[in-house]
């Protein structure tokens, strides 16, 4: 009687990654900083009730713009800042992956990053 081969067991897929959209602070020659988005806001600016705090900034405004994560888009918004926020925003705009920004002298980028 020869022995049946044996079928070694299937090997199981890595469980996926769950990617999401994180703002990423990208200048000023700092190491970077993520800021996970979710549903809702983050408030950009120099002041104290900023989630993205840009203390060092001096042509950032206290209250300077806002994203807002709404049905999975992500819309950026300036507060009526002294300078504008750079993509010109006046009001609205929704960004995408890869979109950058400028908020006083610091850059701005969207990224998918692991969470």
């Amino acid at each position: 009687m020869s022995a049946e081969p044996k079928i070694p067991a299937p090997v199981s897929e890595p469980a996926a990654v769950p990617v999401s959209e994180s703002l990423v602070i990208v200048s000023h020659g700092q190491e970077e900083k993520i800021f996970p988005l979710s549903e809702g806001g983050l408030r950009i600016g120099q002041g104290e009730s900023s989630q993205i705090p840009l203390a060092e900034d001096k042509y950032a405004s206290e209250n300077h713009a806002s994203l807002k994560v709404e049905g999975g888009k992500i819309f950026l918004e300036d507060a009526g800042s002294l300078n504008g926020t750079w993509i010109r925003v006046k009001g609205r705009l929704e960004l995408k992956e890869g979109d950058e920004f400028l908020v006083g002298t610091t850059r701005l980028e969207i990224r998918r990053t692991s969470a």
